[in-house]
């Protein structure tokens, strides 16, 4: 307690006709902080005044009803001057309000609100007793405060980030974790807990910075955290060229072709394949999960990517994608490793190209291949009209589409197998609601959702597949997407797969 303050307390000078009241007992609230002594409080909403342990004679304002990090505020470097603002603004509201205000915003009030006769005649006490005068621009004065302050220093209690006692509270991040057969949101079976190896591999590979921050070693196998870094900037330039508002609640719909070049665009969108390889041995792959860091969206309370973010002390002000593999011991037990290294493998990506028609054998389309720069000849082979029958009944009281075109067809100079799909471009009819909703299930789905069925689906696109041919073939097989009534006219699309780099081997151990 400042030297200062225990001599106004001499003065027995009462602060109730600023607003402020002295109690016998001072039940501290979830928000007030750890070491404070009670000054006064306003006798609404909770809010108290007073000096925390290790910060001198700095004056608090603590107002529970703030929430968040709003509910704790320095508004005087010592006691003295708070008097001073008290002086200046006849009473503690102004003052305890001044953080979310603007300097008219400020002025308005103590226009609104001018000192009571009971405050002009404390002013006097304490200018008589203390020889203090009013503070000349109070509002400059506490902004000046605050905009010094680190909050960060603040010491709370348990209960500040105790849920049942702040409603706003933020969630501790959870016990930093890693199983085999986990990802980043939890974990299934009961093997245990990995152990972290800090490696913390910086690289370069196909134009971006990678970190490999740690490994873990589980027991039945390996698993690797992969980190892409994207500068800021180029996450806005995506937004910003796909029209994407991620405050708006309007939600845009983009057609299938739009949604691959979308992916294809998105510099957070990298689809690794990873190959570990440990002690000269290689091990099997048994899958992966990701999330993404990005600094230009909010982040929701508990958003996974900001505890990763905070437990391997990314660059927060870039974005980054997390991708989390695991792969399987190539010995029956776990080994002492001795060497270890990684090959940066990427998934072949989708490149939507043109579109062409074709109405009879024979048609031919000439097209492009983007990767080797080749022209190619697609001909038309056989080309009608046909029908599925579904013997299952997918969903009661609901009709499928049923009819298709199957077009099969060559490509010369003949391509790699997998190289280049055909895709109908438009989308399949939607299942149609053939029965009234029973009244005992008011909720059962409507017409409006979709349904994969037979033929329909694919990581490729959902409207069409491909039919496989025997090895060597030259005759491909493509189906268009289903109708309720036959289609007189299909528009084909091709789509090119392909490779996007190279591998890279990166040495870990």
């Amino acid at each position: 307690m400042e030297k200062f303050y225990q001599c106004f307390l001499k003065t027995g000078i009462d602060l109730a006709p600023f607003g402020i009241e002295r109690r016998e007992e001072n039940i501290p609230y979830f928000c007030t902080p750890k070491g404070a002594d009670v000054i006064g409080w306003t006798g609404g909403d909770g809010i108290h005044y007073c000096f925390v342990r290790g910060f001198g004679g700095m004056v608090f304002a603590v107002s529970p009803m703030n929430g968040g990090s709003d509910c704790v505020h320095p508004v005087a470097e010592n006691f003295a001057d708070f008097l001073r603002l008290l002086i200046a603004c006849g009473g503690e509201s102004a003052i305890e309000q001044a953080w979310q205000w603007s300097r008219e915003q400020f002025d308005a009030f103590l226009q609104e609100y001018p000192p009571s006769n009971a405050a002009k005649a404390v002013s006097a006490q304490i200018t008589e007793k203390l020889g203090l005068q009013l503070m000349d621009d109070p509002w400059g004065y506490i902004m000046q405060v605050q905009q010094a302050f680190d909050y960060t220093r603040i010491p709370y209690s348990e209960d500040y980030d105790d849920e049942d006692m702040n409603p706003d509270a933020k969630p501790q991040p959870p016990e930093w974790q890693v199983y085999f057969d986990g990802n980043f949101w939890g974990h299934s079976g009961r093997d245990k807990e990995g152990k972290e190896i800090t490696v913390g591999k910086l690289f370069e590979w196909n134009g971006r910075e990678w970190l490999i921050p740690a490994v873990y070693l589980c027991g039945k196998g390996l698993v690797v955290d992969f980190c892409m870094r994207v500068p800021a900037d180029e996450i806005r330039a995506f937004l910003e060229k796909w029209e994407i508002d991620p405050q708006s609640e309007e939600e845009r719909e983009f057609s299938q072709e739009e949604q691959m070049l979308i992916d294809l665009d998105n510099p957070l969108n990298v689809d690794i394949s990873p190959e570990v390889v440990v002690n000269g041995r290689k091990l099997n792959a048994c899958g992966g999960s990701g999330t993404y860091y990005n600094p230009v969206l909010p982040h929701e309370i508990g958003d996974e990517s900001v505890w990763i973010a905070d437990h391997y002390q990314l660059d927060k002000n870039a974005g980054w994608m997390i991708a989390r593999w695991s792969f399987e011991w190539a010995t029956s037990k776990k080994p002492a490793i001795k060497e270890l290294s990684v090959t940066m493998r990427q998934y072949p990506r989708n490149i939507p190209g043109p579109h062409f028609t074709a109405d009879k054998p024979g048609d031919t389309f000439t097209f492009v291949c983007p990767s080797t720069g080749e022209r190619h000849t697609l001909t038309v082979q056989e080309i009608q009209s046909d029908e599925i029958s579904s013997e299952r009944d997918f969903m009661p009281g609901f009709e499928f589409p049923s009819h298709y075109r199957m077009m099969t067809y060559t490509i010369t100079p003949k391509l790699p197998d997998g190289a280049v799909h055909v895709f109908d471009c438009a989308e399949s009819d939607q299942p149609r609601q053939i029965q009234p909703v029973s009244p005992e299930y008011p909720y059962q789905p409507q017409a409006s959702i979709g349904c994969a069925i037979g033929i329909i689906g694919g990581a490729d696109g959902p409207t069409a597949i491909m039919v496989g041919v025997p090895e060597g073939a030259k005759v491909q097989t493509a189906c268009s997407s289903l109708h309720f009534e036959p289609a007189e006219k299909v528009e084909w699309r091709l789509t090119f797969r392909e490779e996007p780099c190279g591998e890279m081997v990166v040495r870990l151990i």
